[in-house]
């Protein structure tokens, strides 16, 4: 019987060590050891390589250490906390073979195309099955092989894609001149994404099938989109910069059709950056623009406001901490005086009390700060949300020259990185 359990015990042991998930971590730059890495990944286990924060790991020659991350076996996730792949000109950066399960998250692979339009060589080569989340491709093209599949996530493309296989594409960012080439048997299916085109495009298609599922924005000659979809001649291509996030993006402007387009079935939680989504009704794309928006009864209501009925009121909000608020009213008197008043206040849900003052007497000094100026009791001034986007302000003071009244207010912009929901 004691024999029996120990070898039980050895054959699951070594079934455990066989099957076991297996982590490495990557210094910034050890090319050797992430190719050591990658080709030492057990054939029947998980293996999770993580890269330096930032890291860049760079070749020069196309035989370099560097020259790529090329999967043969297992199932193997790289996370590449921000960093990036940058090999030679017309060398692979990624491959993977069949039956090879390979995910890529957090990664910038910037593949030069040394000058050839468009590049003659493959930023990634997919032969097995491949995921990109929150992953960034530019220069050299992309390909998905017969009987491959690729499933893009928040991932931004500003390379060619050309597939034979399966693409699926999910709050994805692609813009290149040829975009996609749906070729042979290849299946596309694609929801709440940017696919825009320059000299040809996605809706050429030569063979296979394309299924769209829903809020995407594709060029205006897109035949196979729903009815859910904008079609449009083009989004302002602002180039791949650093929006926040551990990869850059294609950031959309705020007159961007993308902007809500997406459909709720099919919204990732957050964005390429990691920002959270607008739930159910998300932008297309990779780039959430109101990513991580605080509700207006919280940092939401932060912002520039103005009176859309006459000219002269602006109104600034300031939640400062847990639930005190500073406002501050540009305006004029009914004398026809400039004023600046200000105040520190109470937001309760949706309604702000703010005790307001006024500075007066002082006088620009040459050269020198303003003297003479004092702070003086004003009155009170109460701000009621209706929603995101507009509220009524009401004001109370002592003094003659203003006294009382109300009047709507207009969002005029929001602060940086923070938005609204309602």
């Amino acid at each position: 019987m004691a024999r029996l359990a120990l070898f039980v015990s050895l054959f699951f042991g070594f079934v455990l060590h066989a099957g076991a998930s297996s982590i490495v971590r990557i210094a910034d730059g050890d090319c050797a050891a992430l190719n050591s890495a990658v080709s030492s990944a057990s054939a029947d286990g998980d293996t999770t390589i993580i890269l330096a924060r930032g890291g860049h790991y760079q070749s020069y020659d196309a035989n370099g250490p560097c020259g790529g991350i090329f999967v043969h076996r297992g199932h193997v996730v790289v996370e590449g906390s921000g960093a990036e792949l940058q090999p030679s000109c017309l060398a692979y950066v990624v491959g993977v073979d069949t039956g090879v399960h390979l995910t890529l998250r957090n990664l910038l692979i910037d593949a030069p195309s040394c000058g050839f339009t468009p590049p003659l060589s493959k930023a990634i080569s997919n032969s097995g099955e491949l995921q990109l989340e929150a992953v960034t491709v530019v220069g050299q093209s992309v390909y998905n092989d017969v009987n491959a599949t690729m499933t893009l996530r928040n991932a931004t493309v500003g390379s060619p894609i050309t597939n034979d296989g399966s693409l699926n594409l999910f709050n994805s960012t692609v813009i290149w001149n040829f975009a996609i080439a749906n070729e042979g048997a290849g299946n596309l299916v694609t929801a709440n994404s940017i696919v825009q085109t320059g000299t040809s495009s996605l809706c050429a298609v030569t063979g296979g099938r394309v299924q769209s599922l829903g809020g995407n924005v594709v060029s205006s000659n897109c035949a196979w989109a729903v009815a859910s979809d904008v079609k449009t001649s083009s989004v302002p291509d602002l180039g791949v910069q650093d929006h926040g996030g551990l990869v850059p993006t294609y950031a959309l402007q705020s007159s961007s059709p993308a902007r809500g387009a997406g459909v709720a079935a099919y919204c990732e939680a957050t964005d390429a950056r990691g920002f959270a989504r607008l739930p159910g009704r998300c932008d297309a794309g990779a780039y959430e623009f109101d990513g991580n928006s605080q509700n207006v009864t919280i940092g939401g209501m932060n912002g520039t406001f103005y009176d859309h009925l006459a000219d002269g009121h602006y109104v600034t909000i300031q939640r400062l901490h847990d639930d005190t608020v500073l406002v501050m009213w540009n305006t004029f008197d009914r004398n026809g005086n400039q004023a600046w008043i200000y105040g520190v206040g109470e937001a309760n849900d949706r309604h702000i009390h703010a005790e307001m003052s006024q500075n007066t007497g002082g006088r620009l000094q040459p050269g020198g700060a303003a003297t003479g100026s004092g702070a003086h009791a004003w009155g009170t001034v109460d701000i009621d949300f209706a929603n995101c986007a507009s509220a009524t302000f009401s004001y109370q003071s002592s003094l003659a020259a203003f006294g009382s009244g109300q009047f709507p207010l207009d969002r005029l912009a929001s602060f940086s990185d923070i938005g609204c929901v309602d």
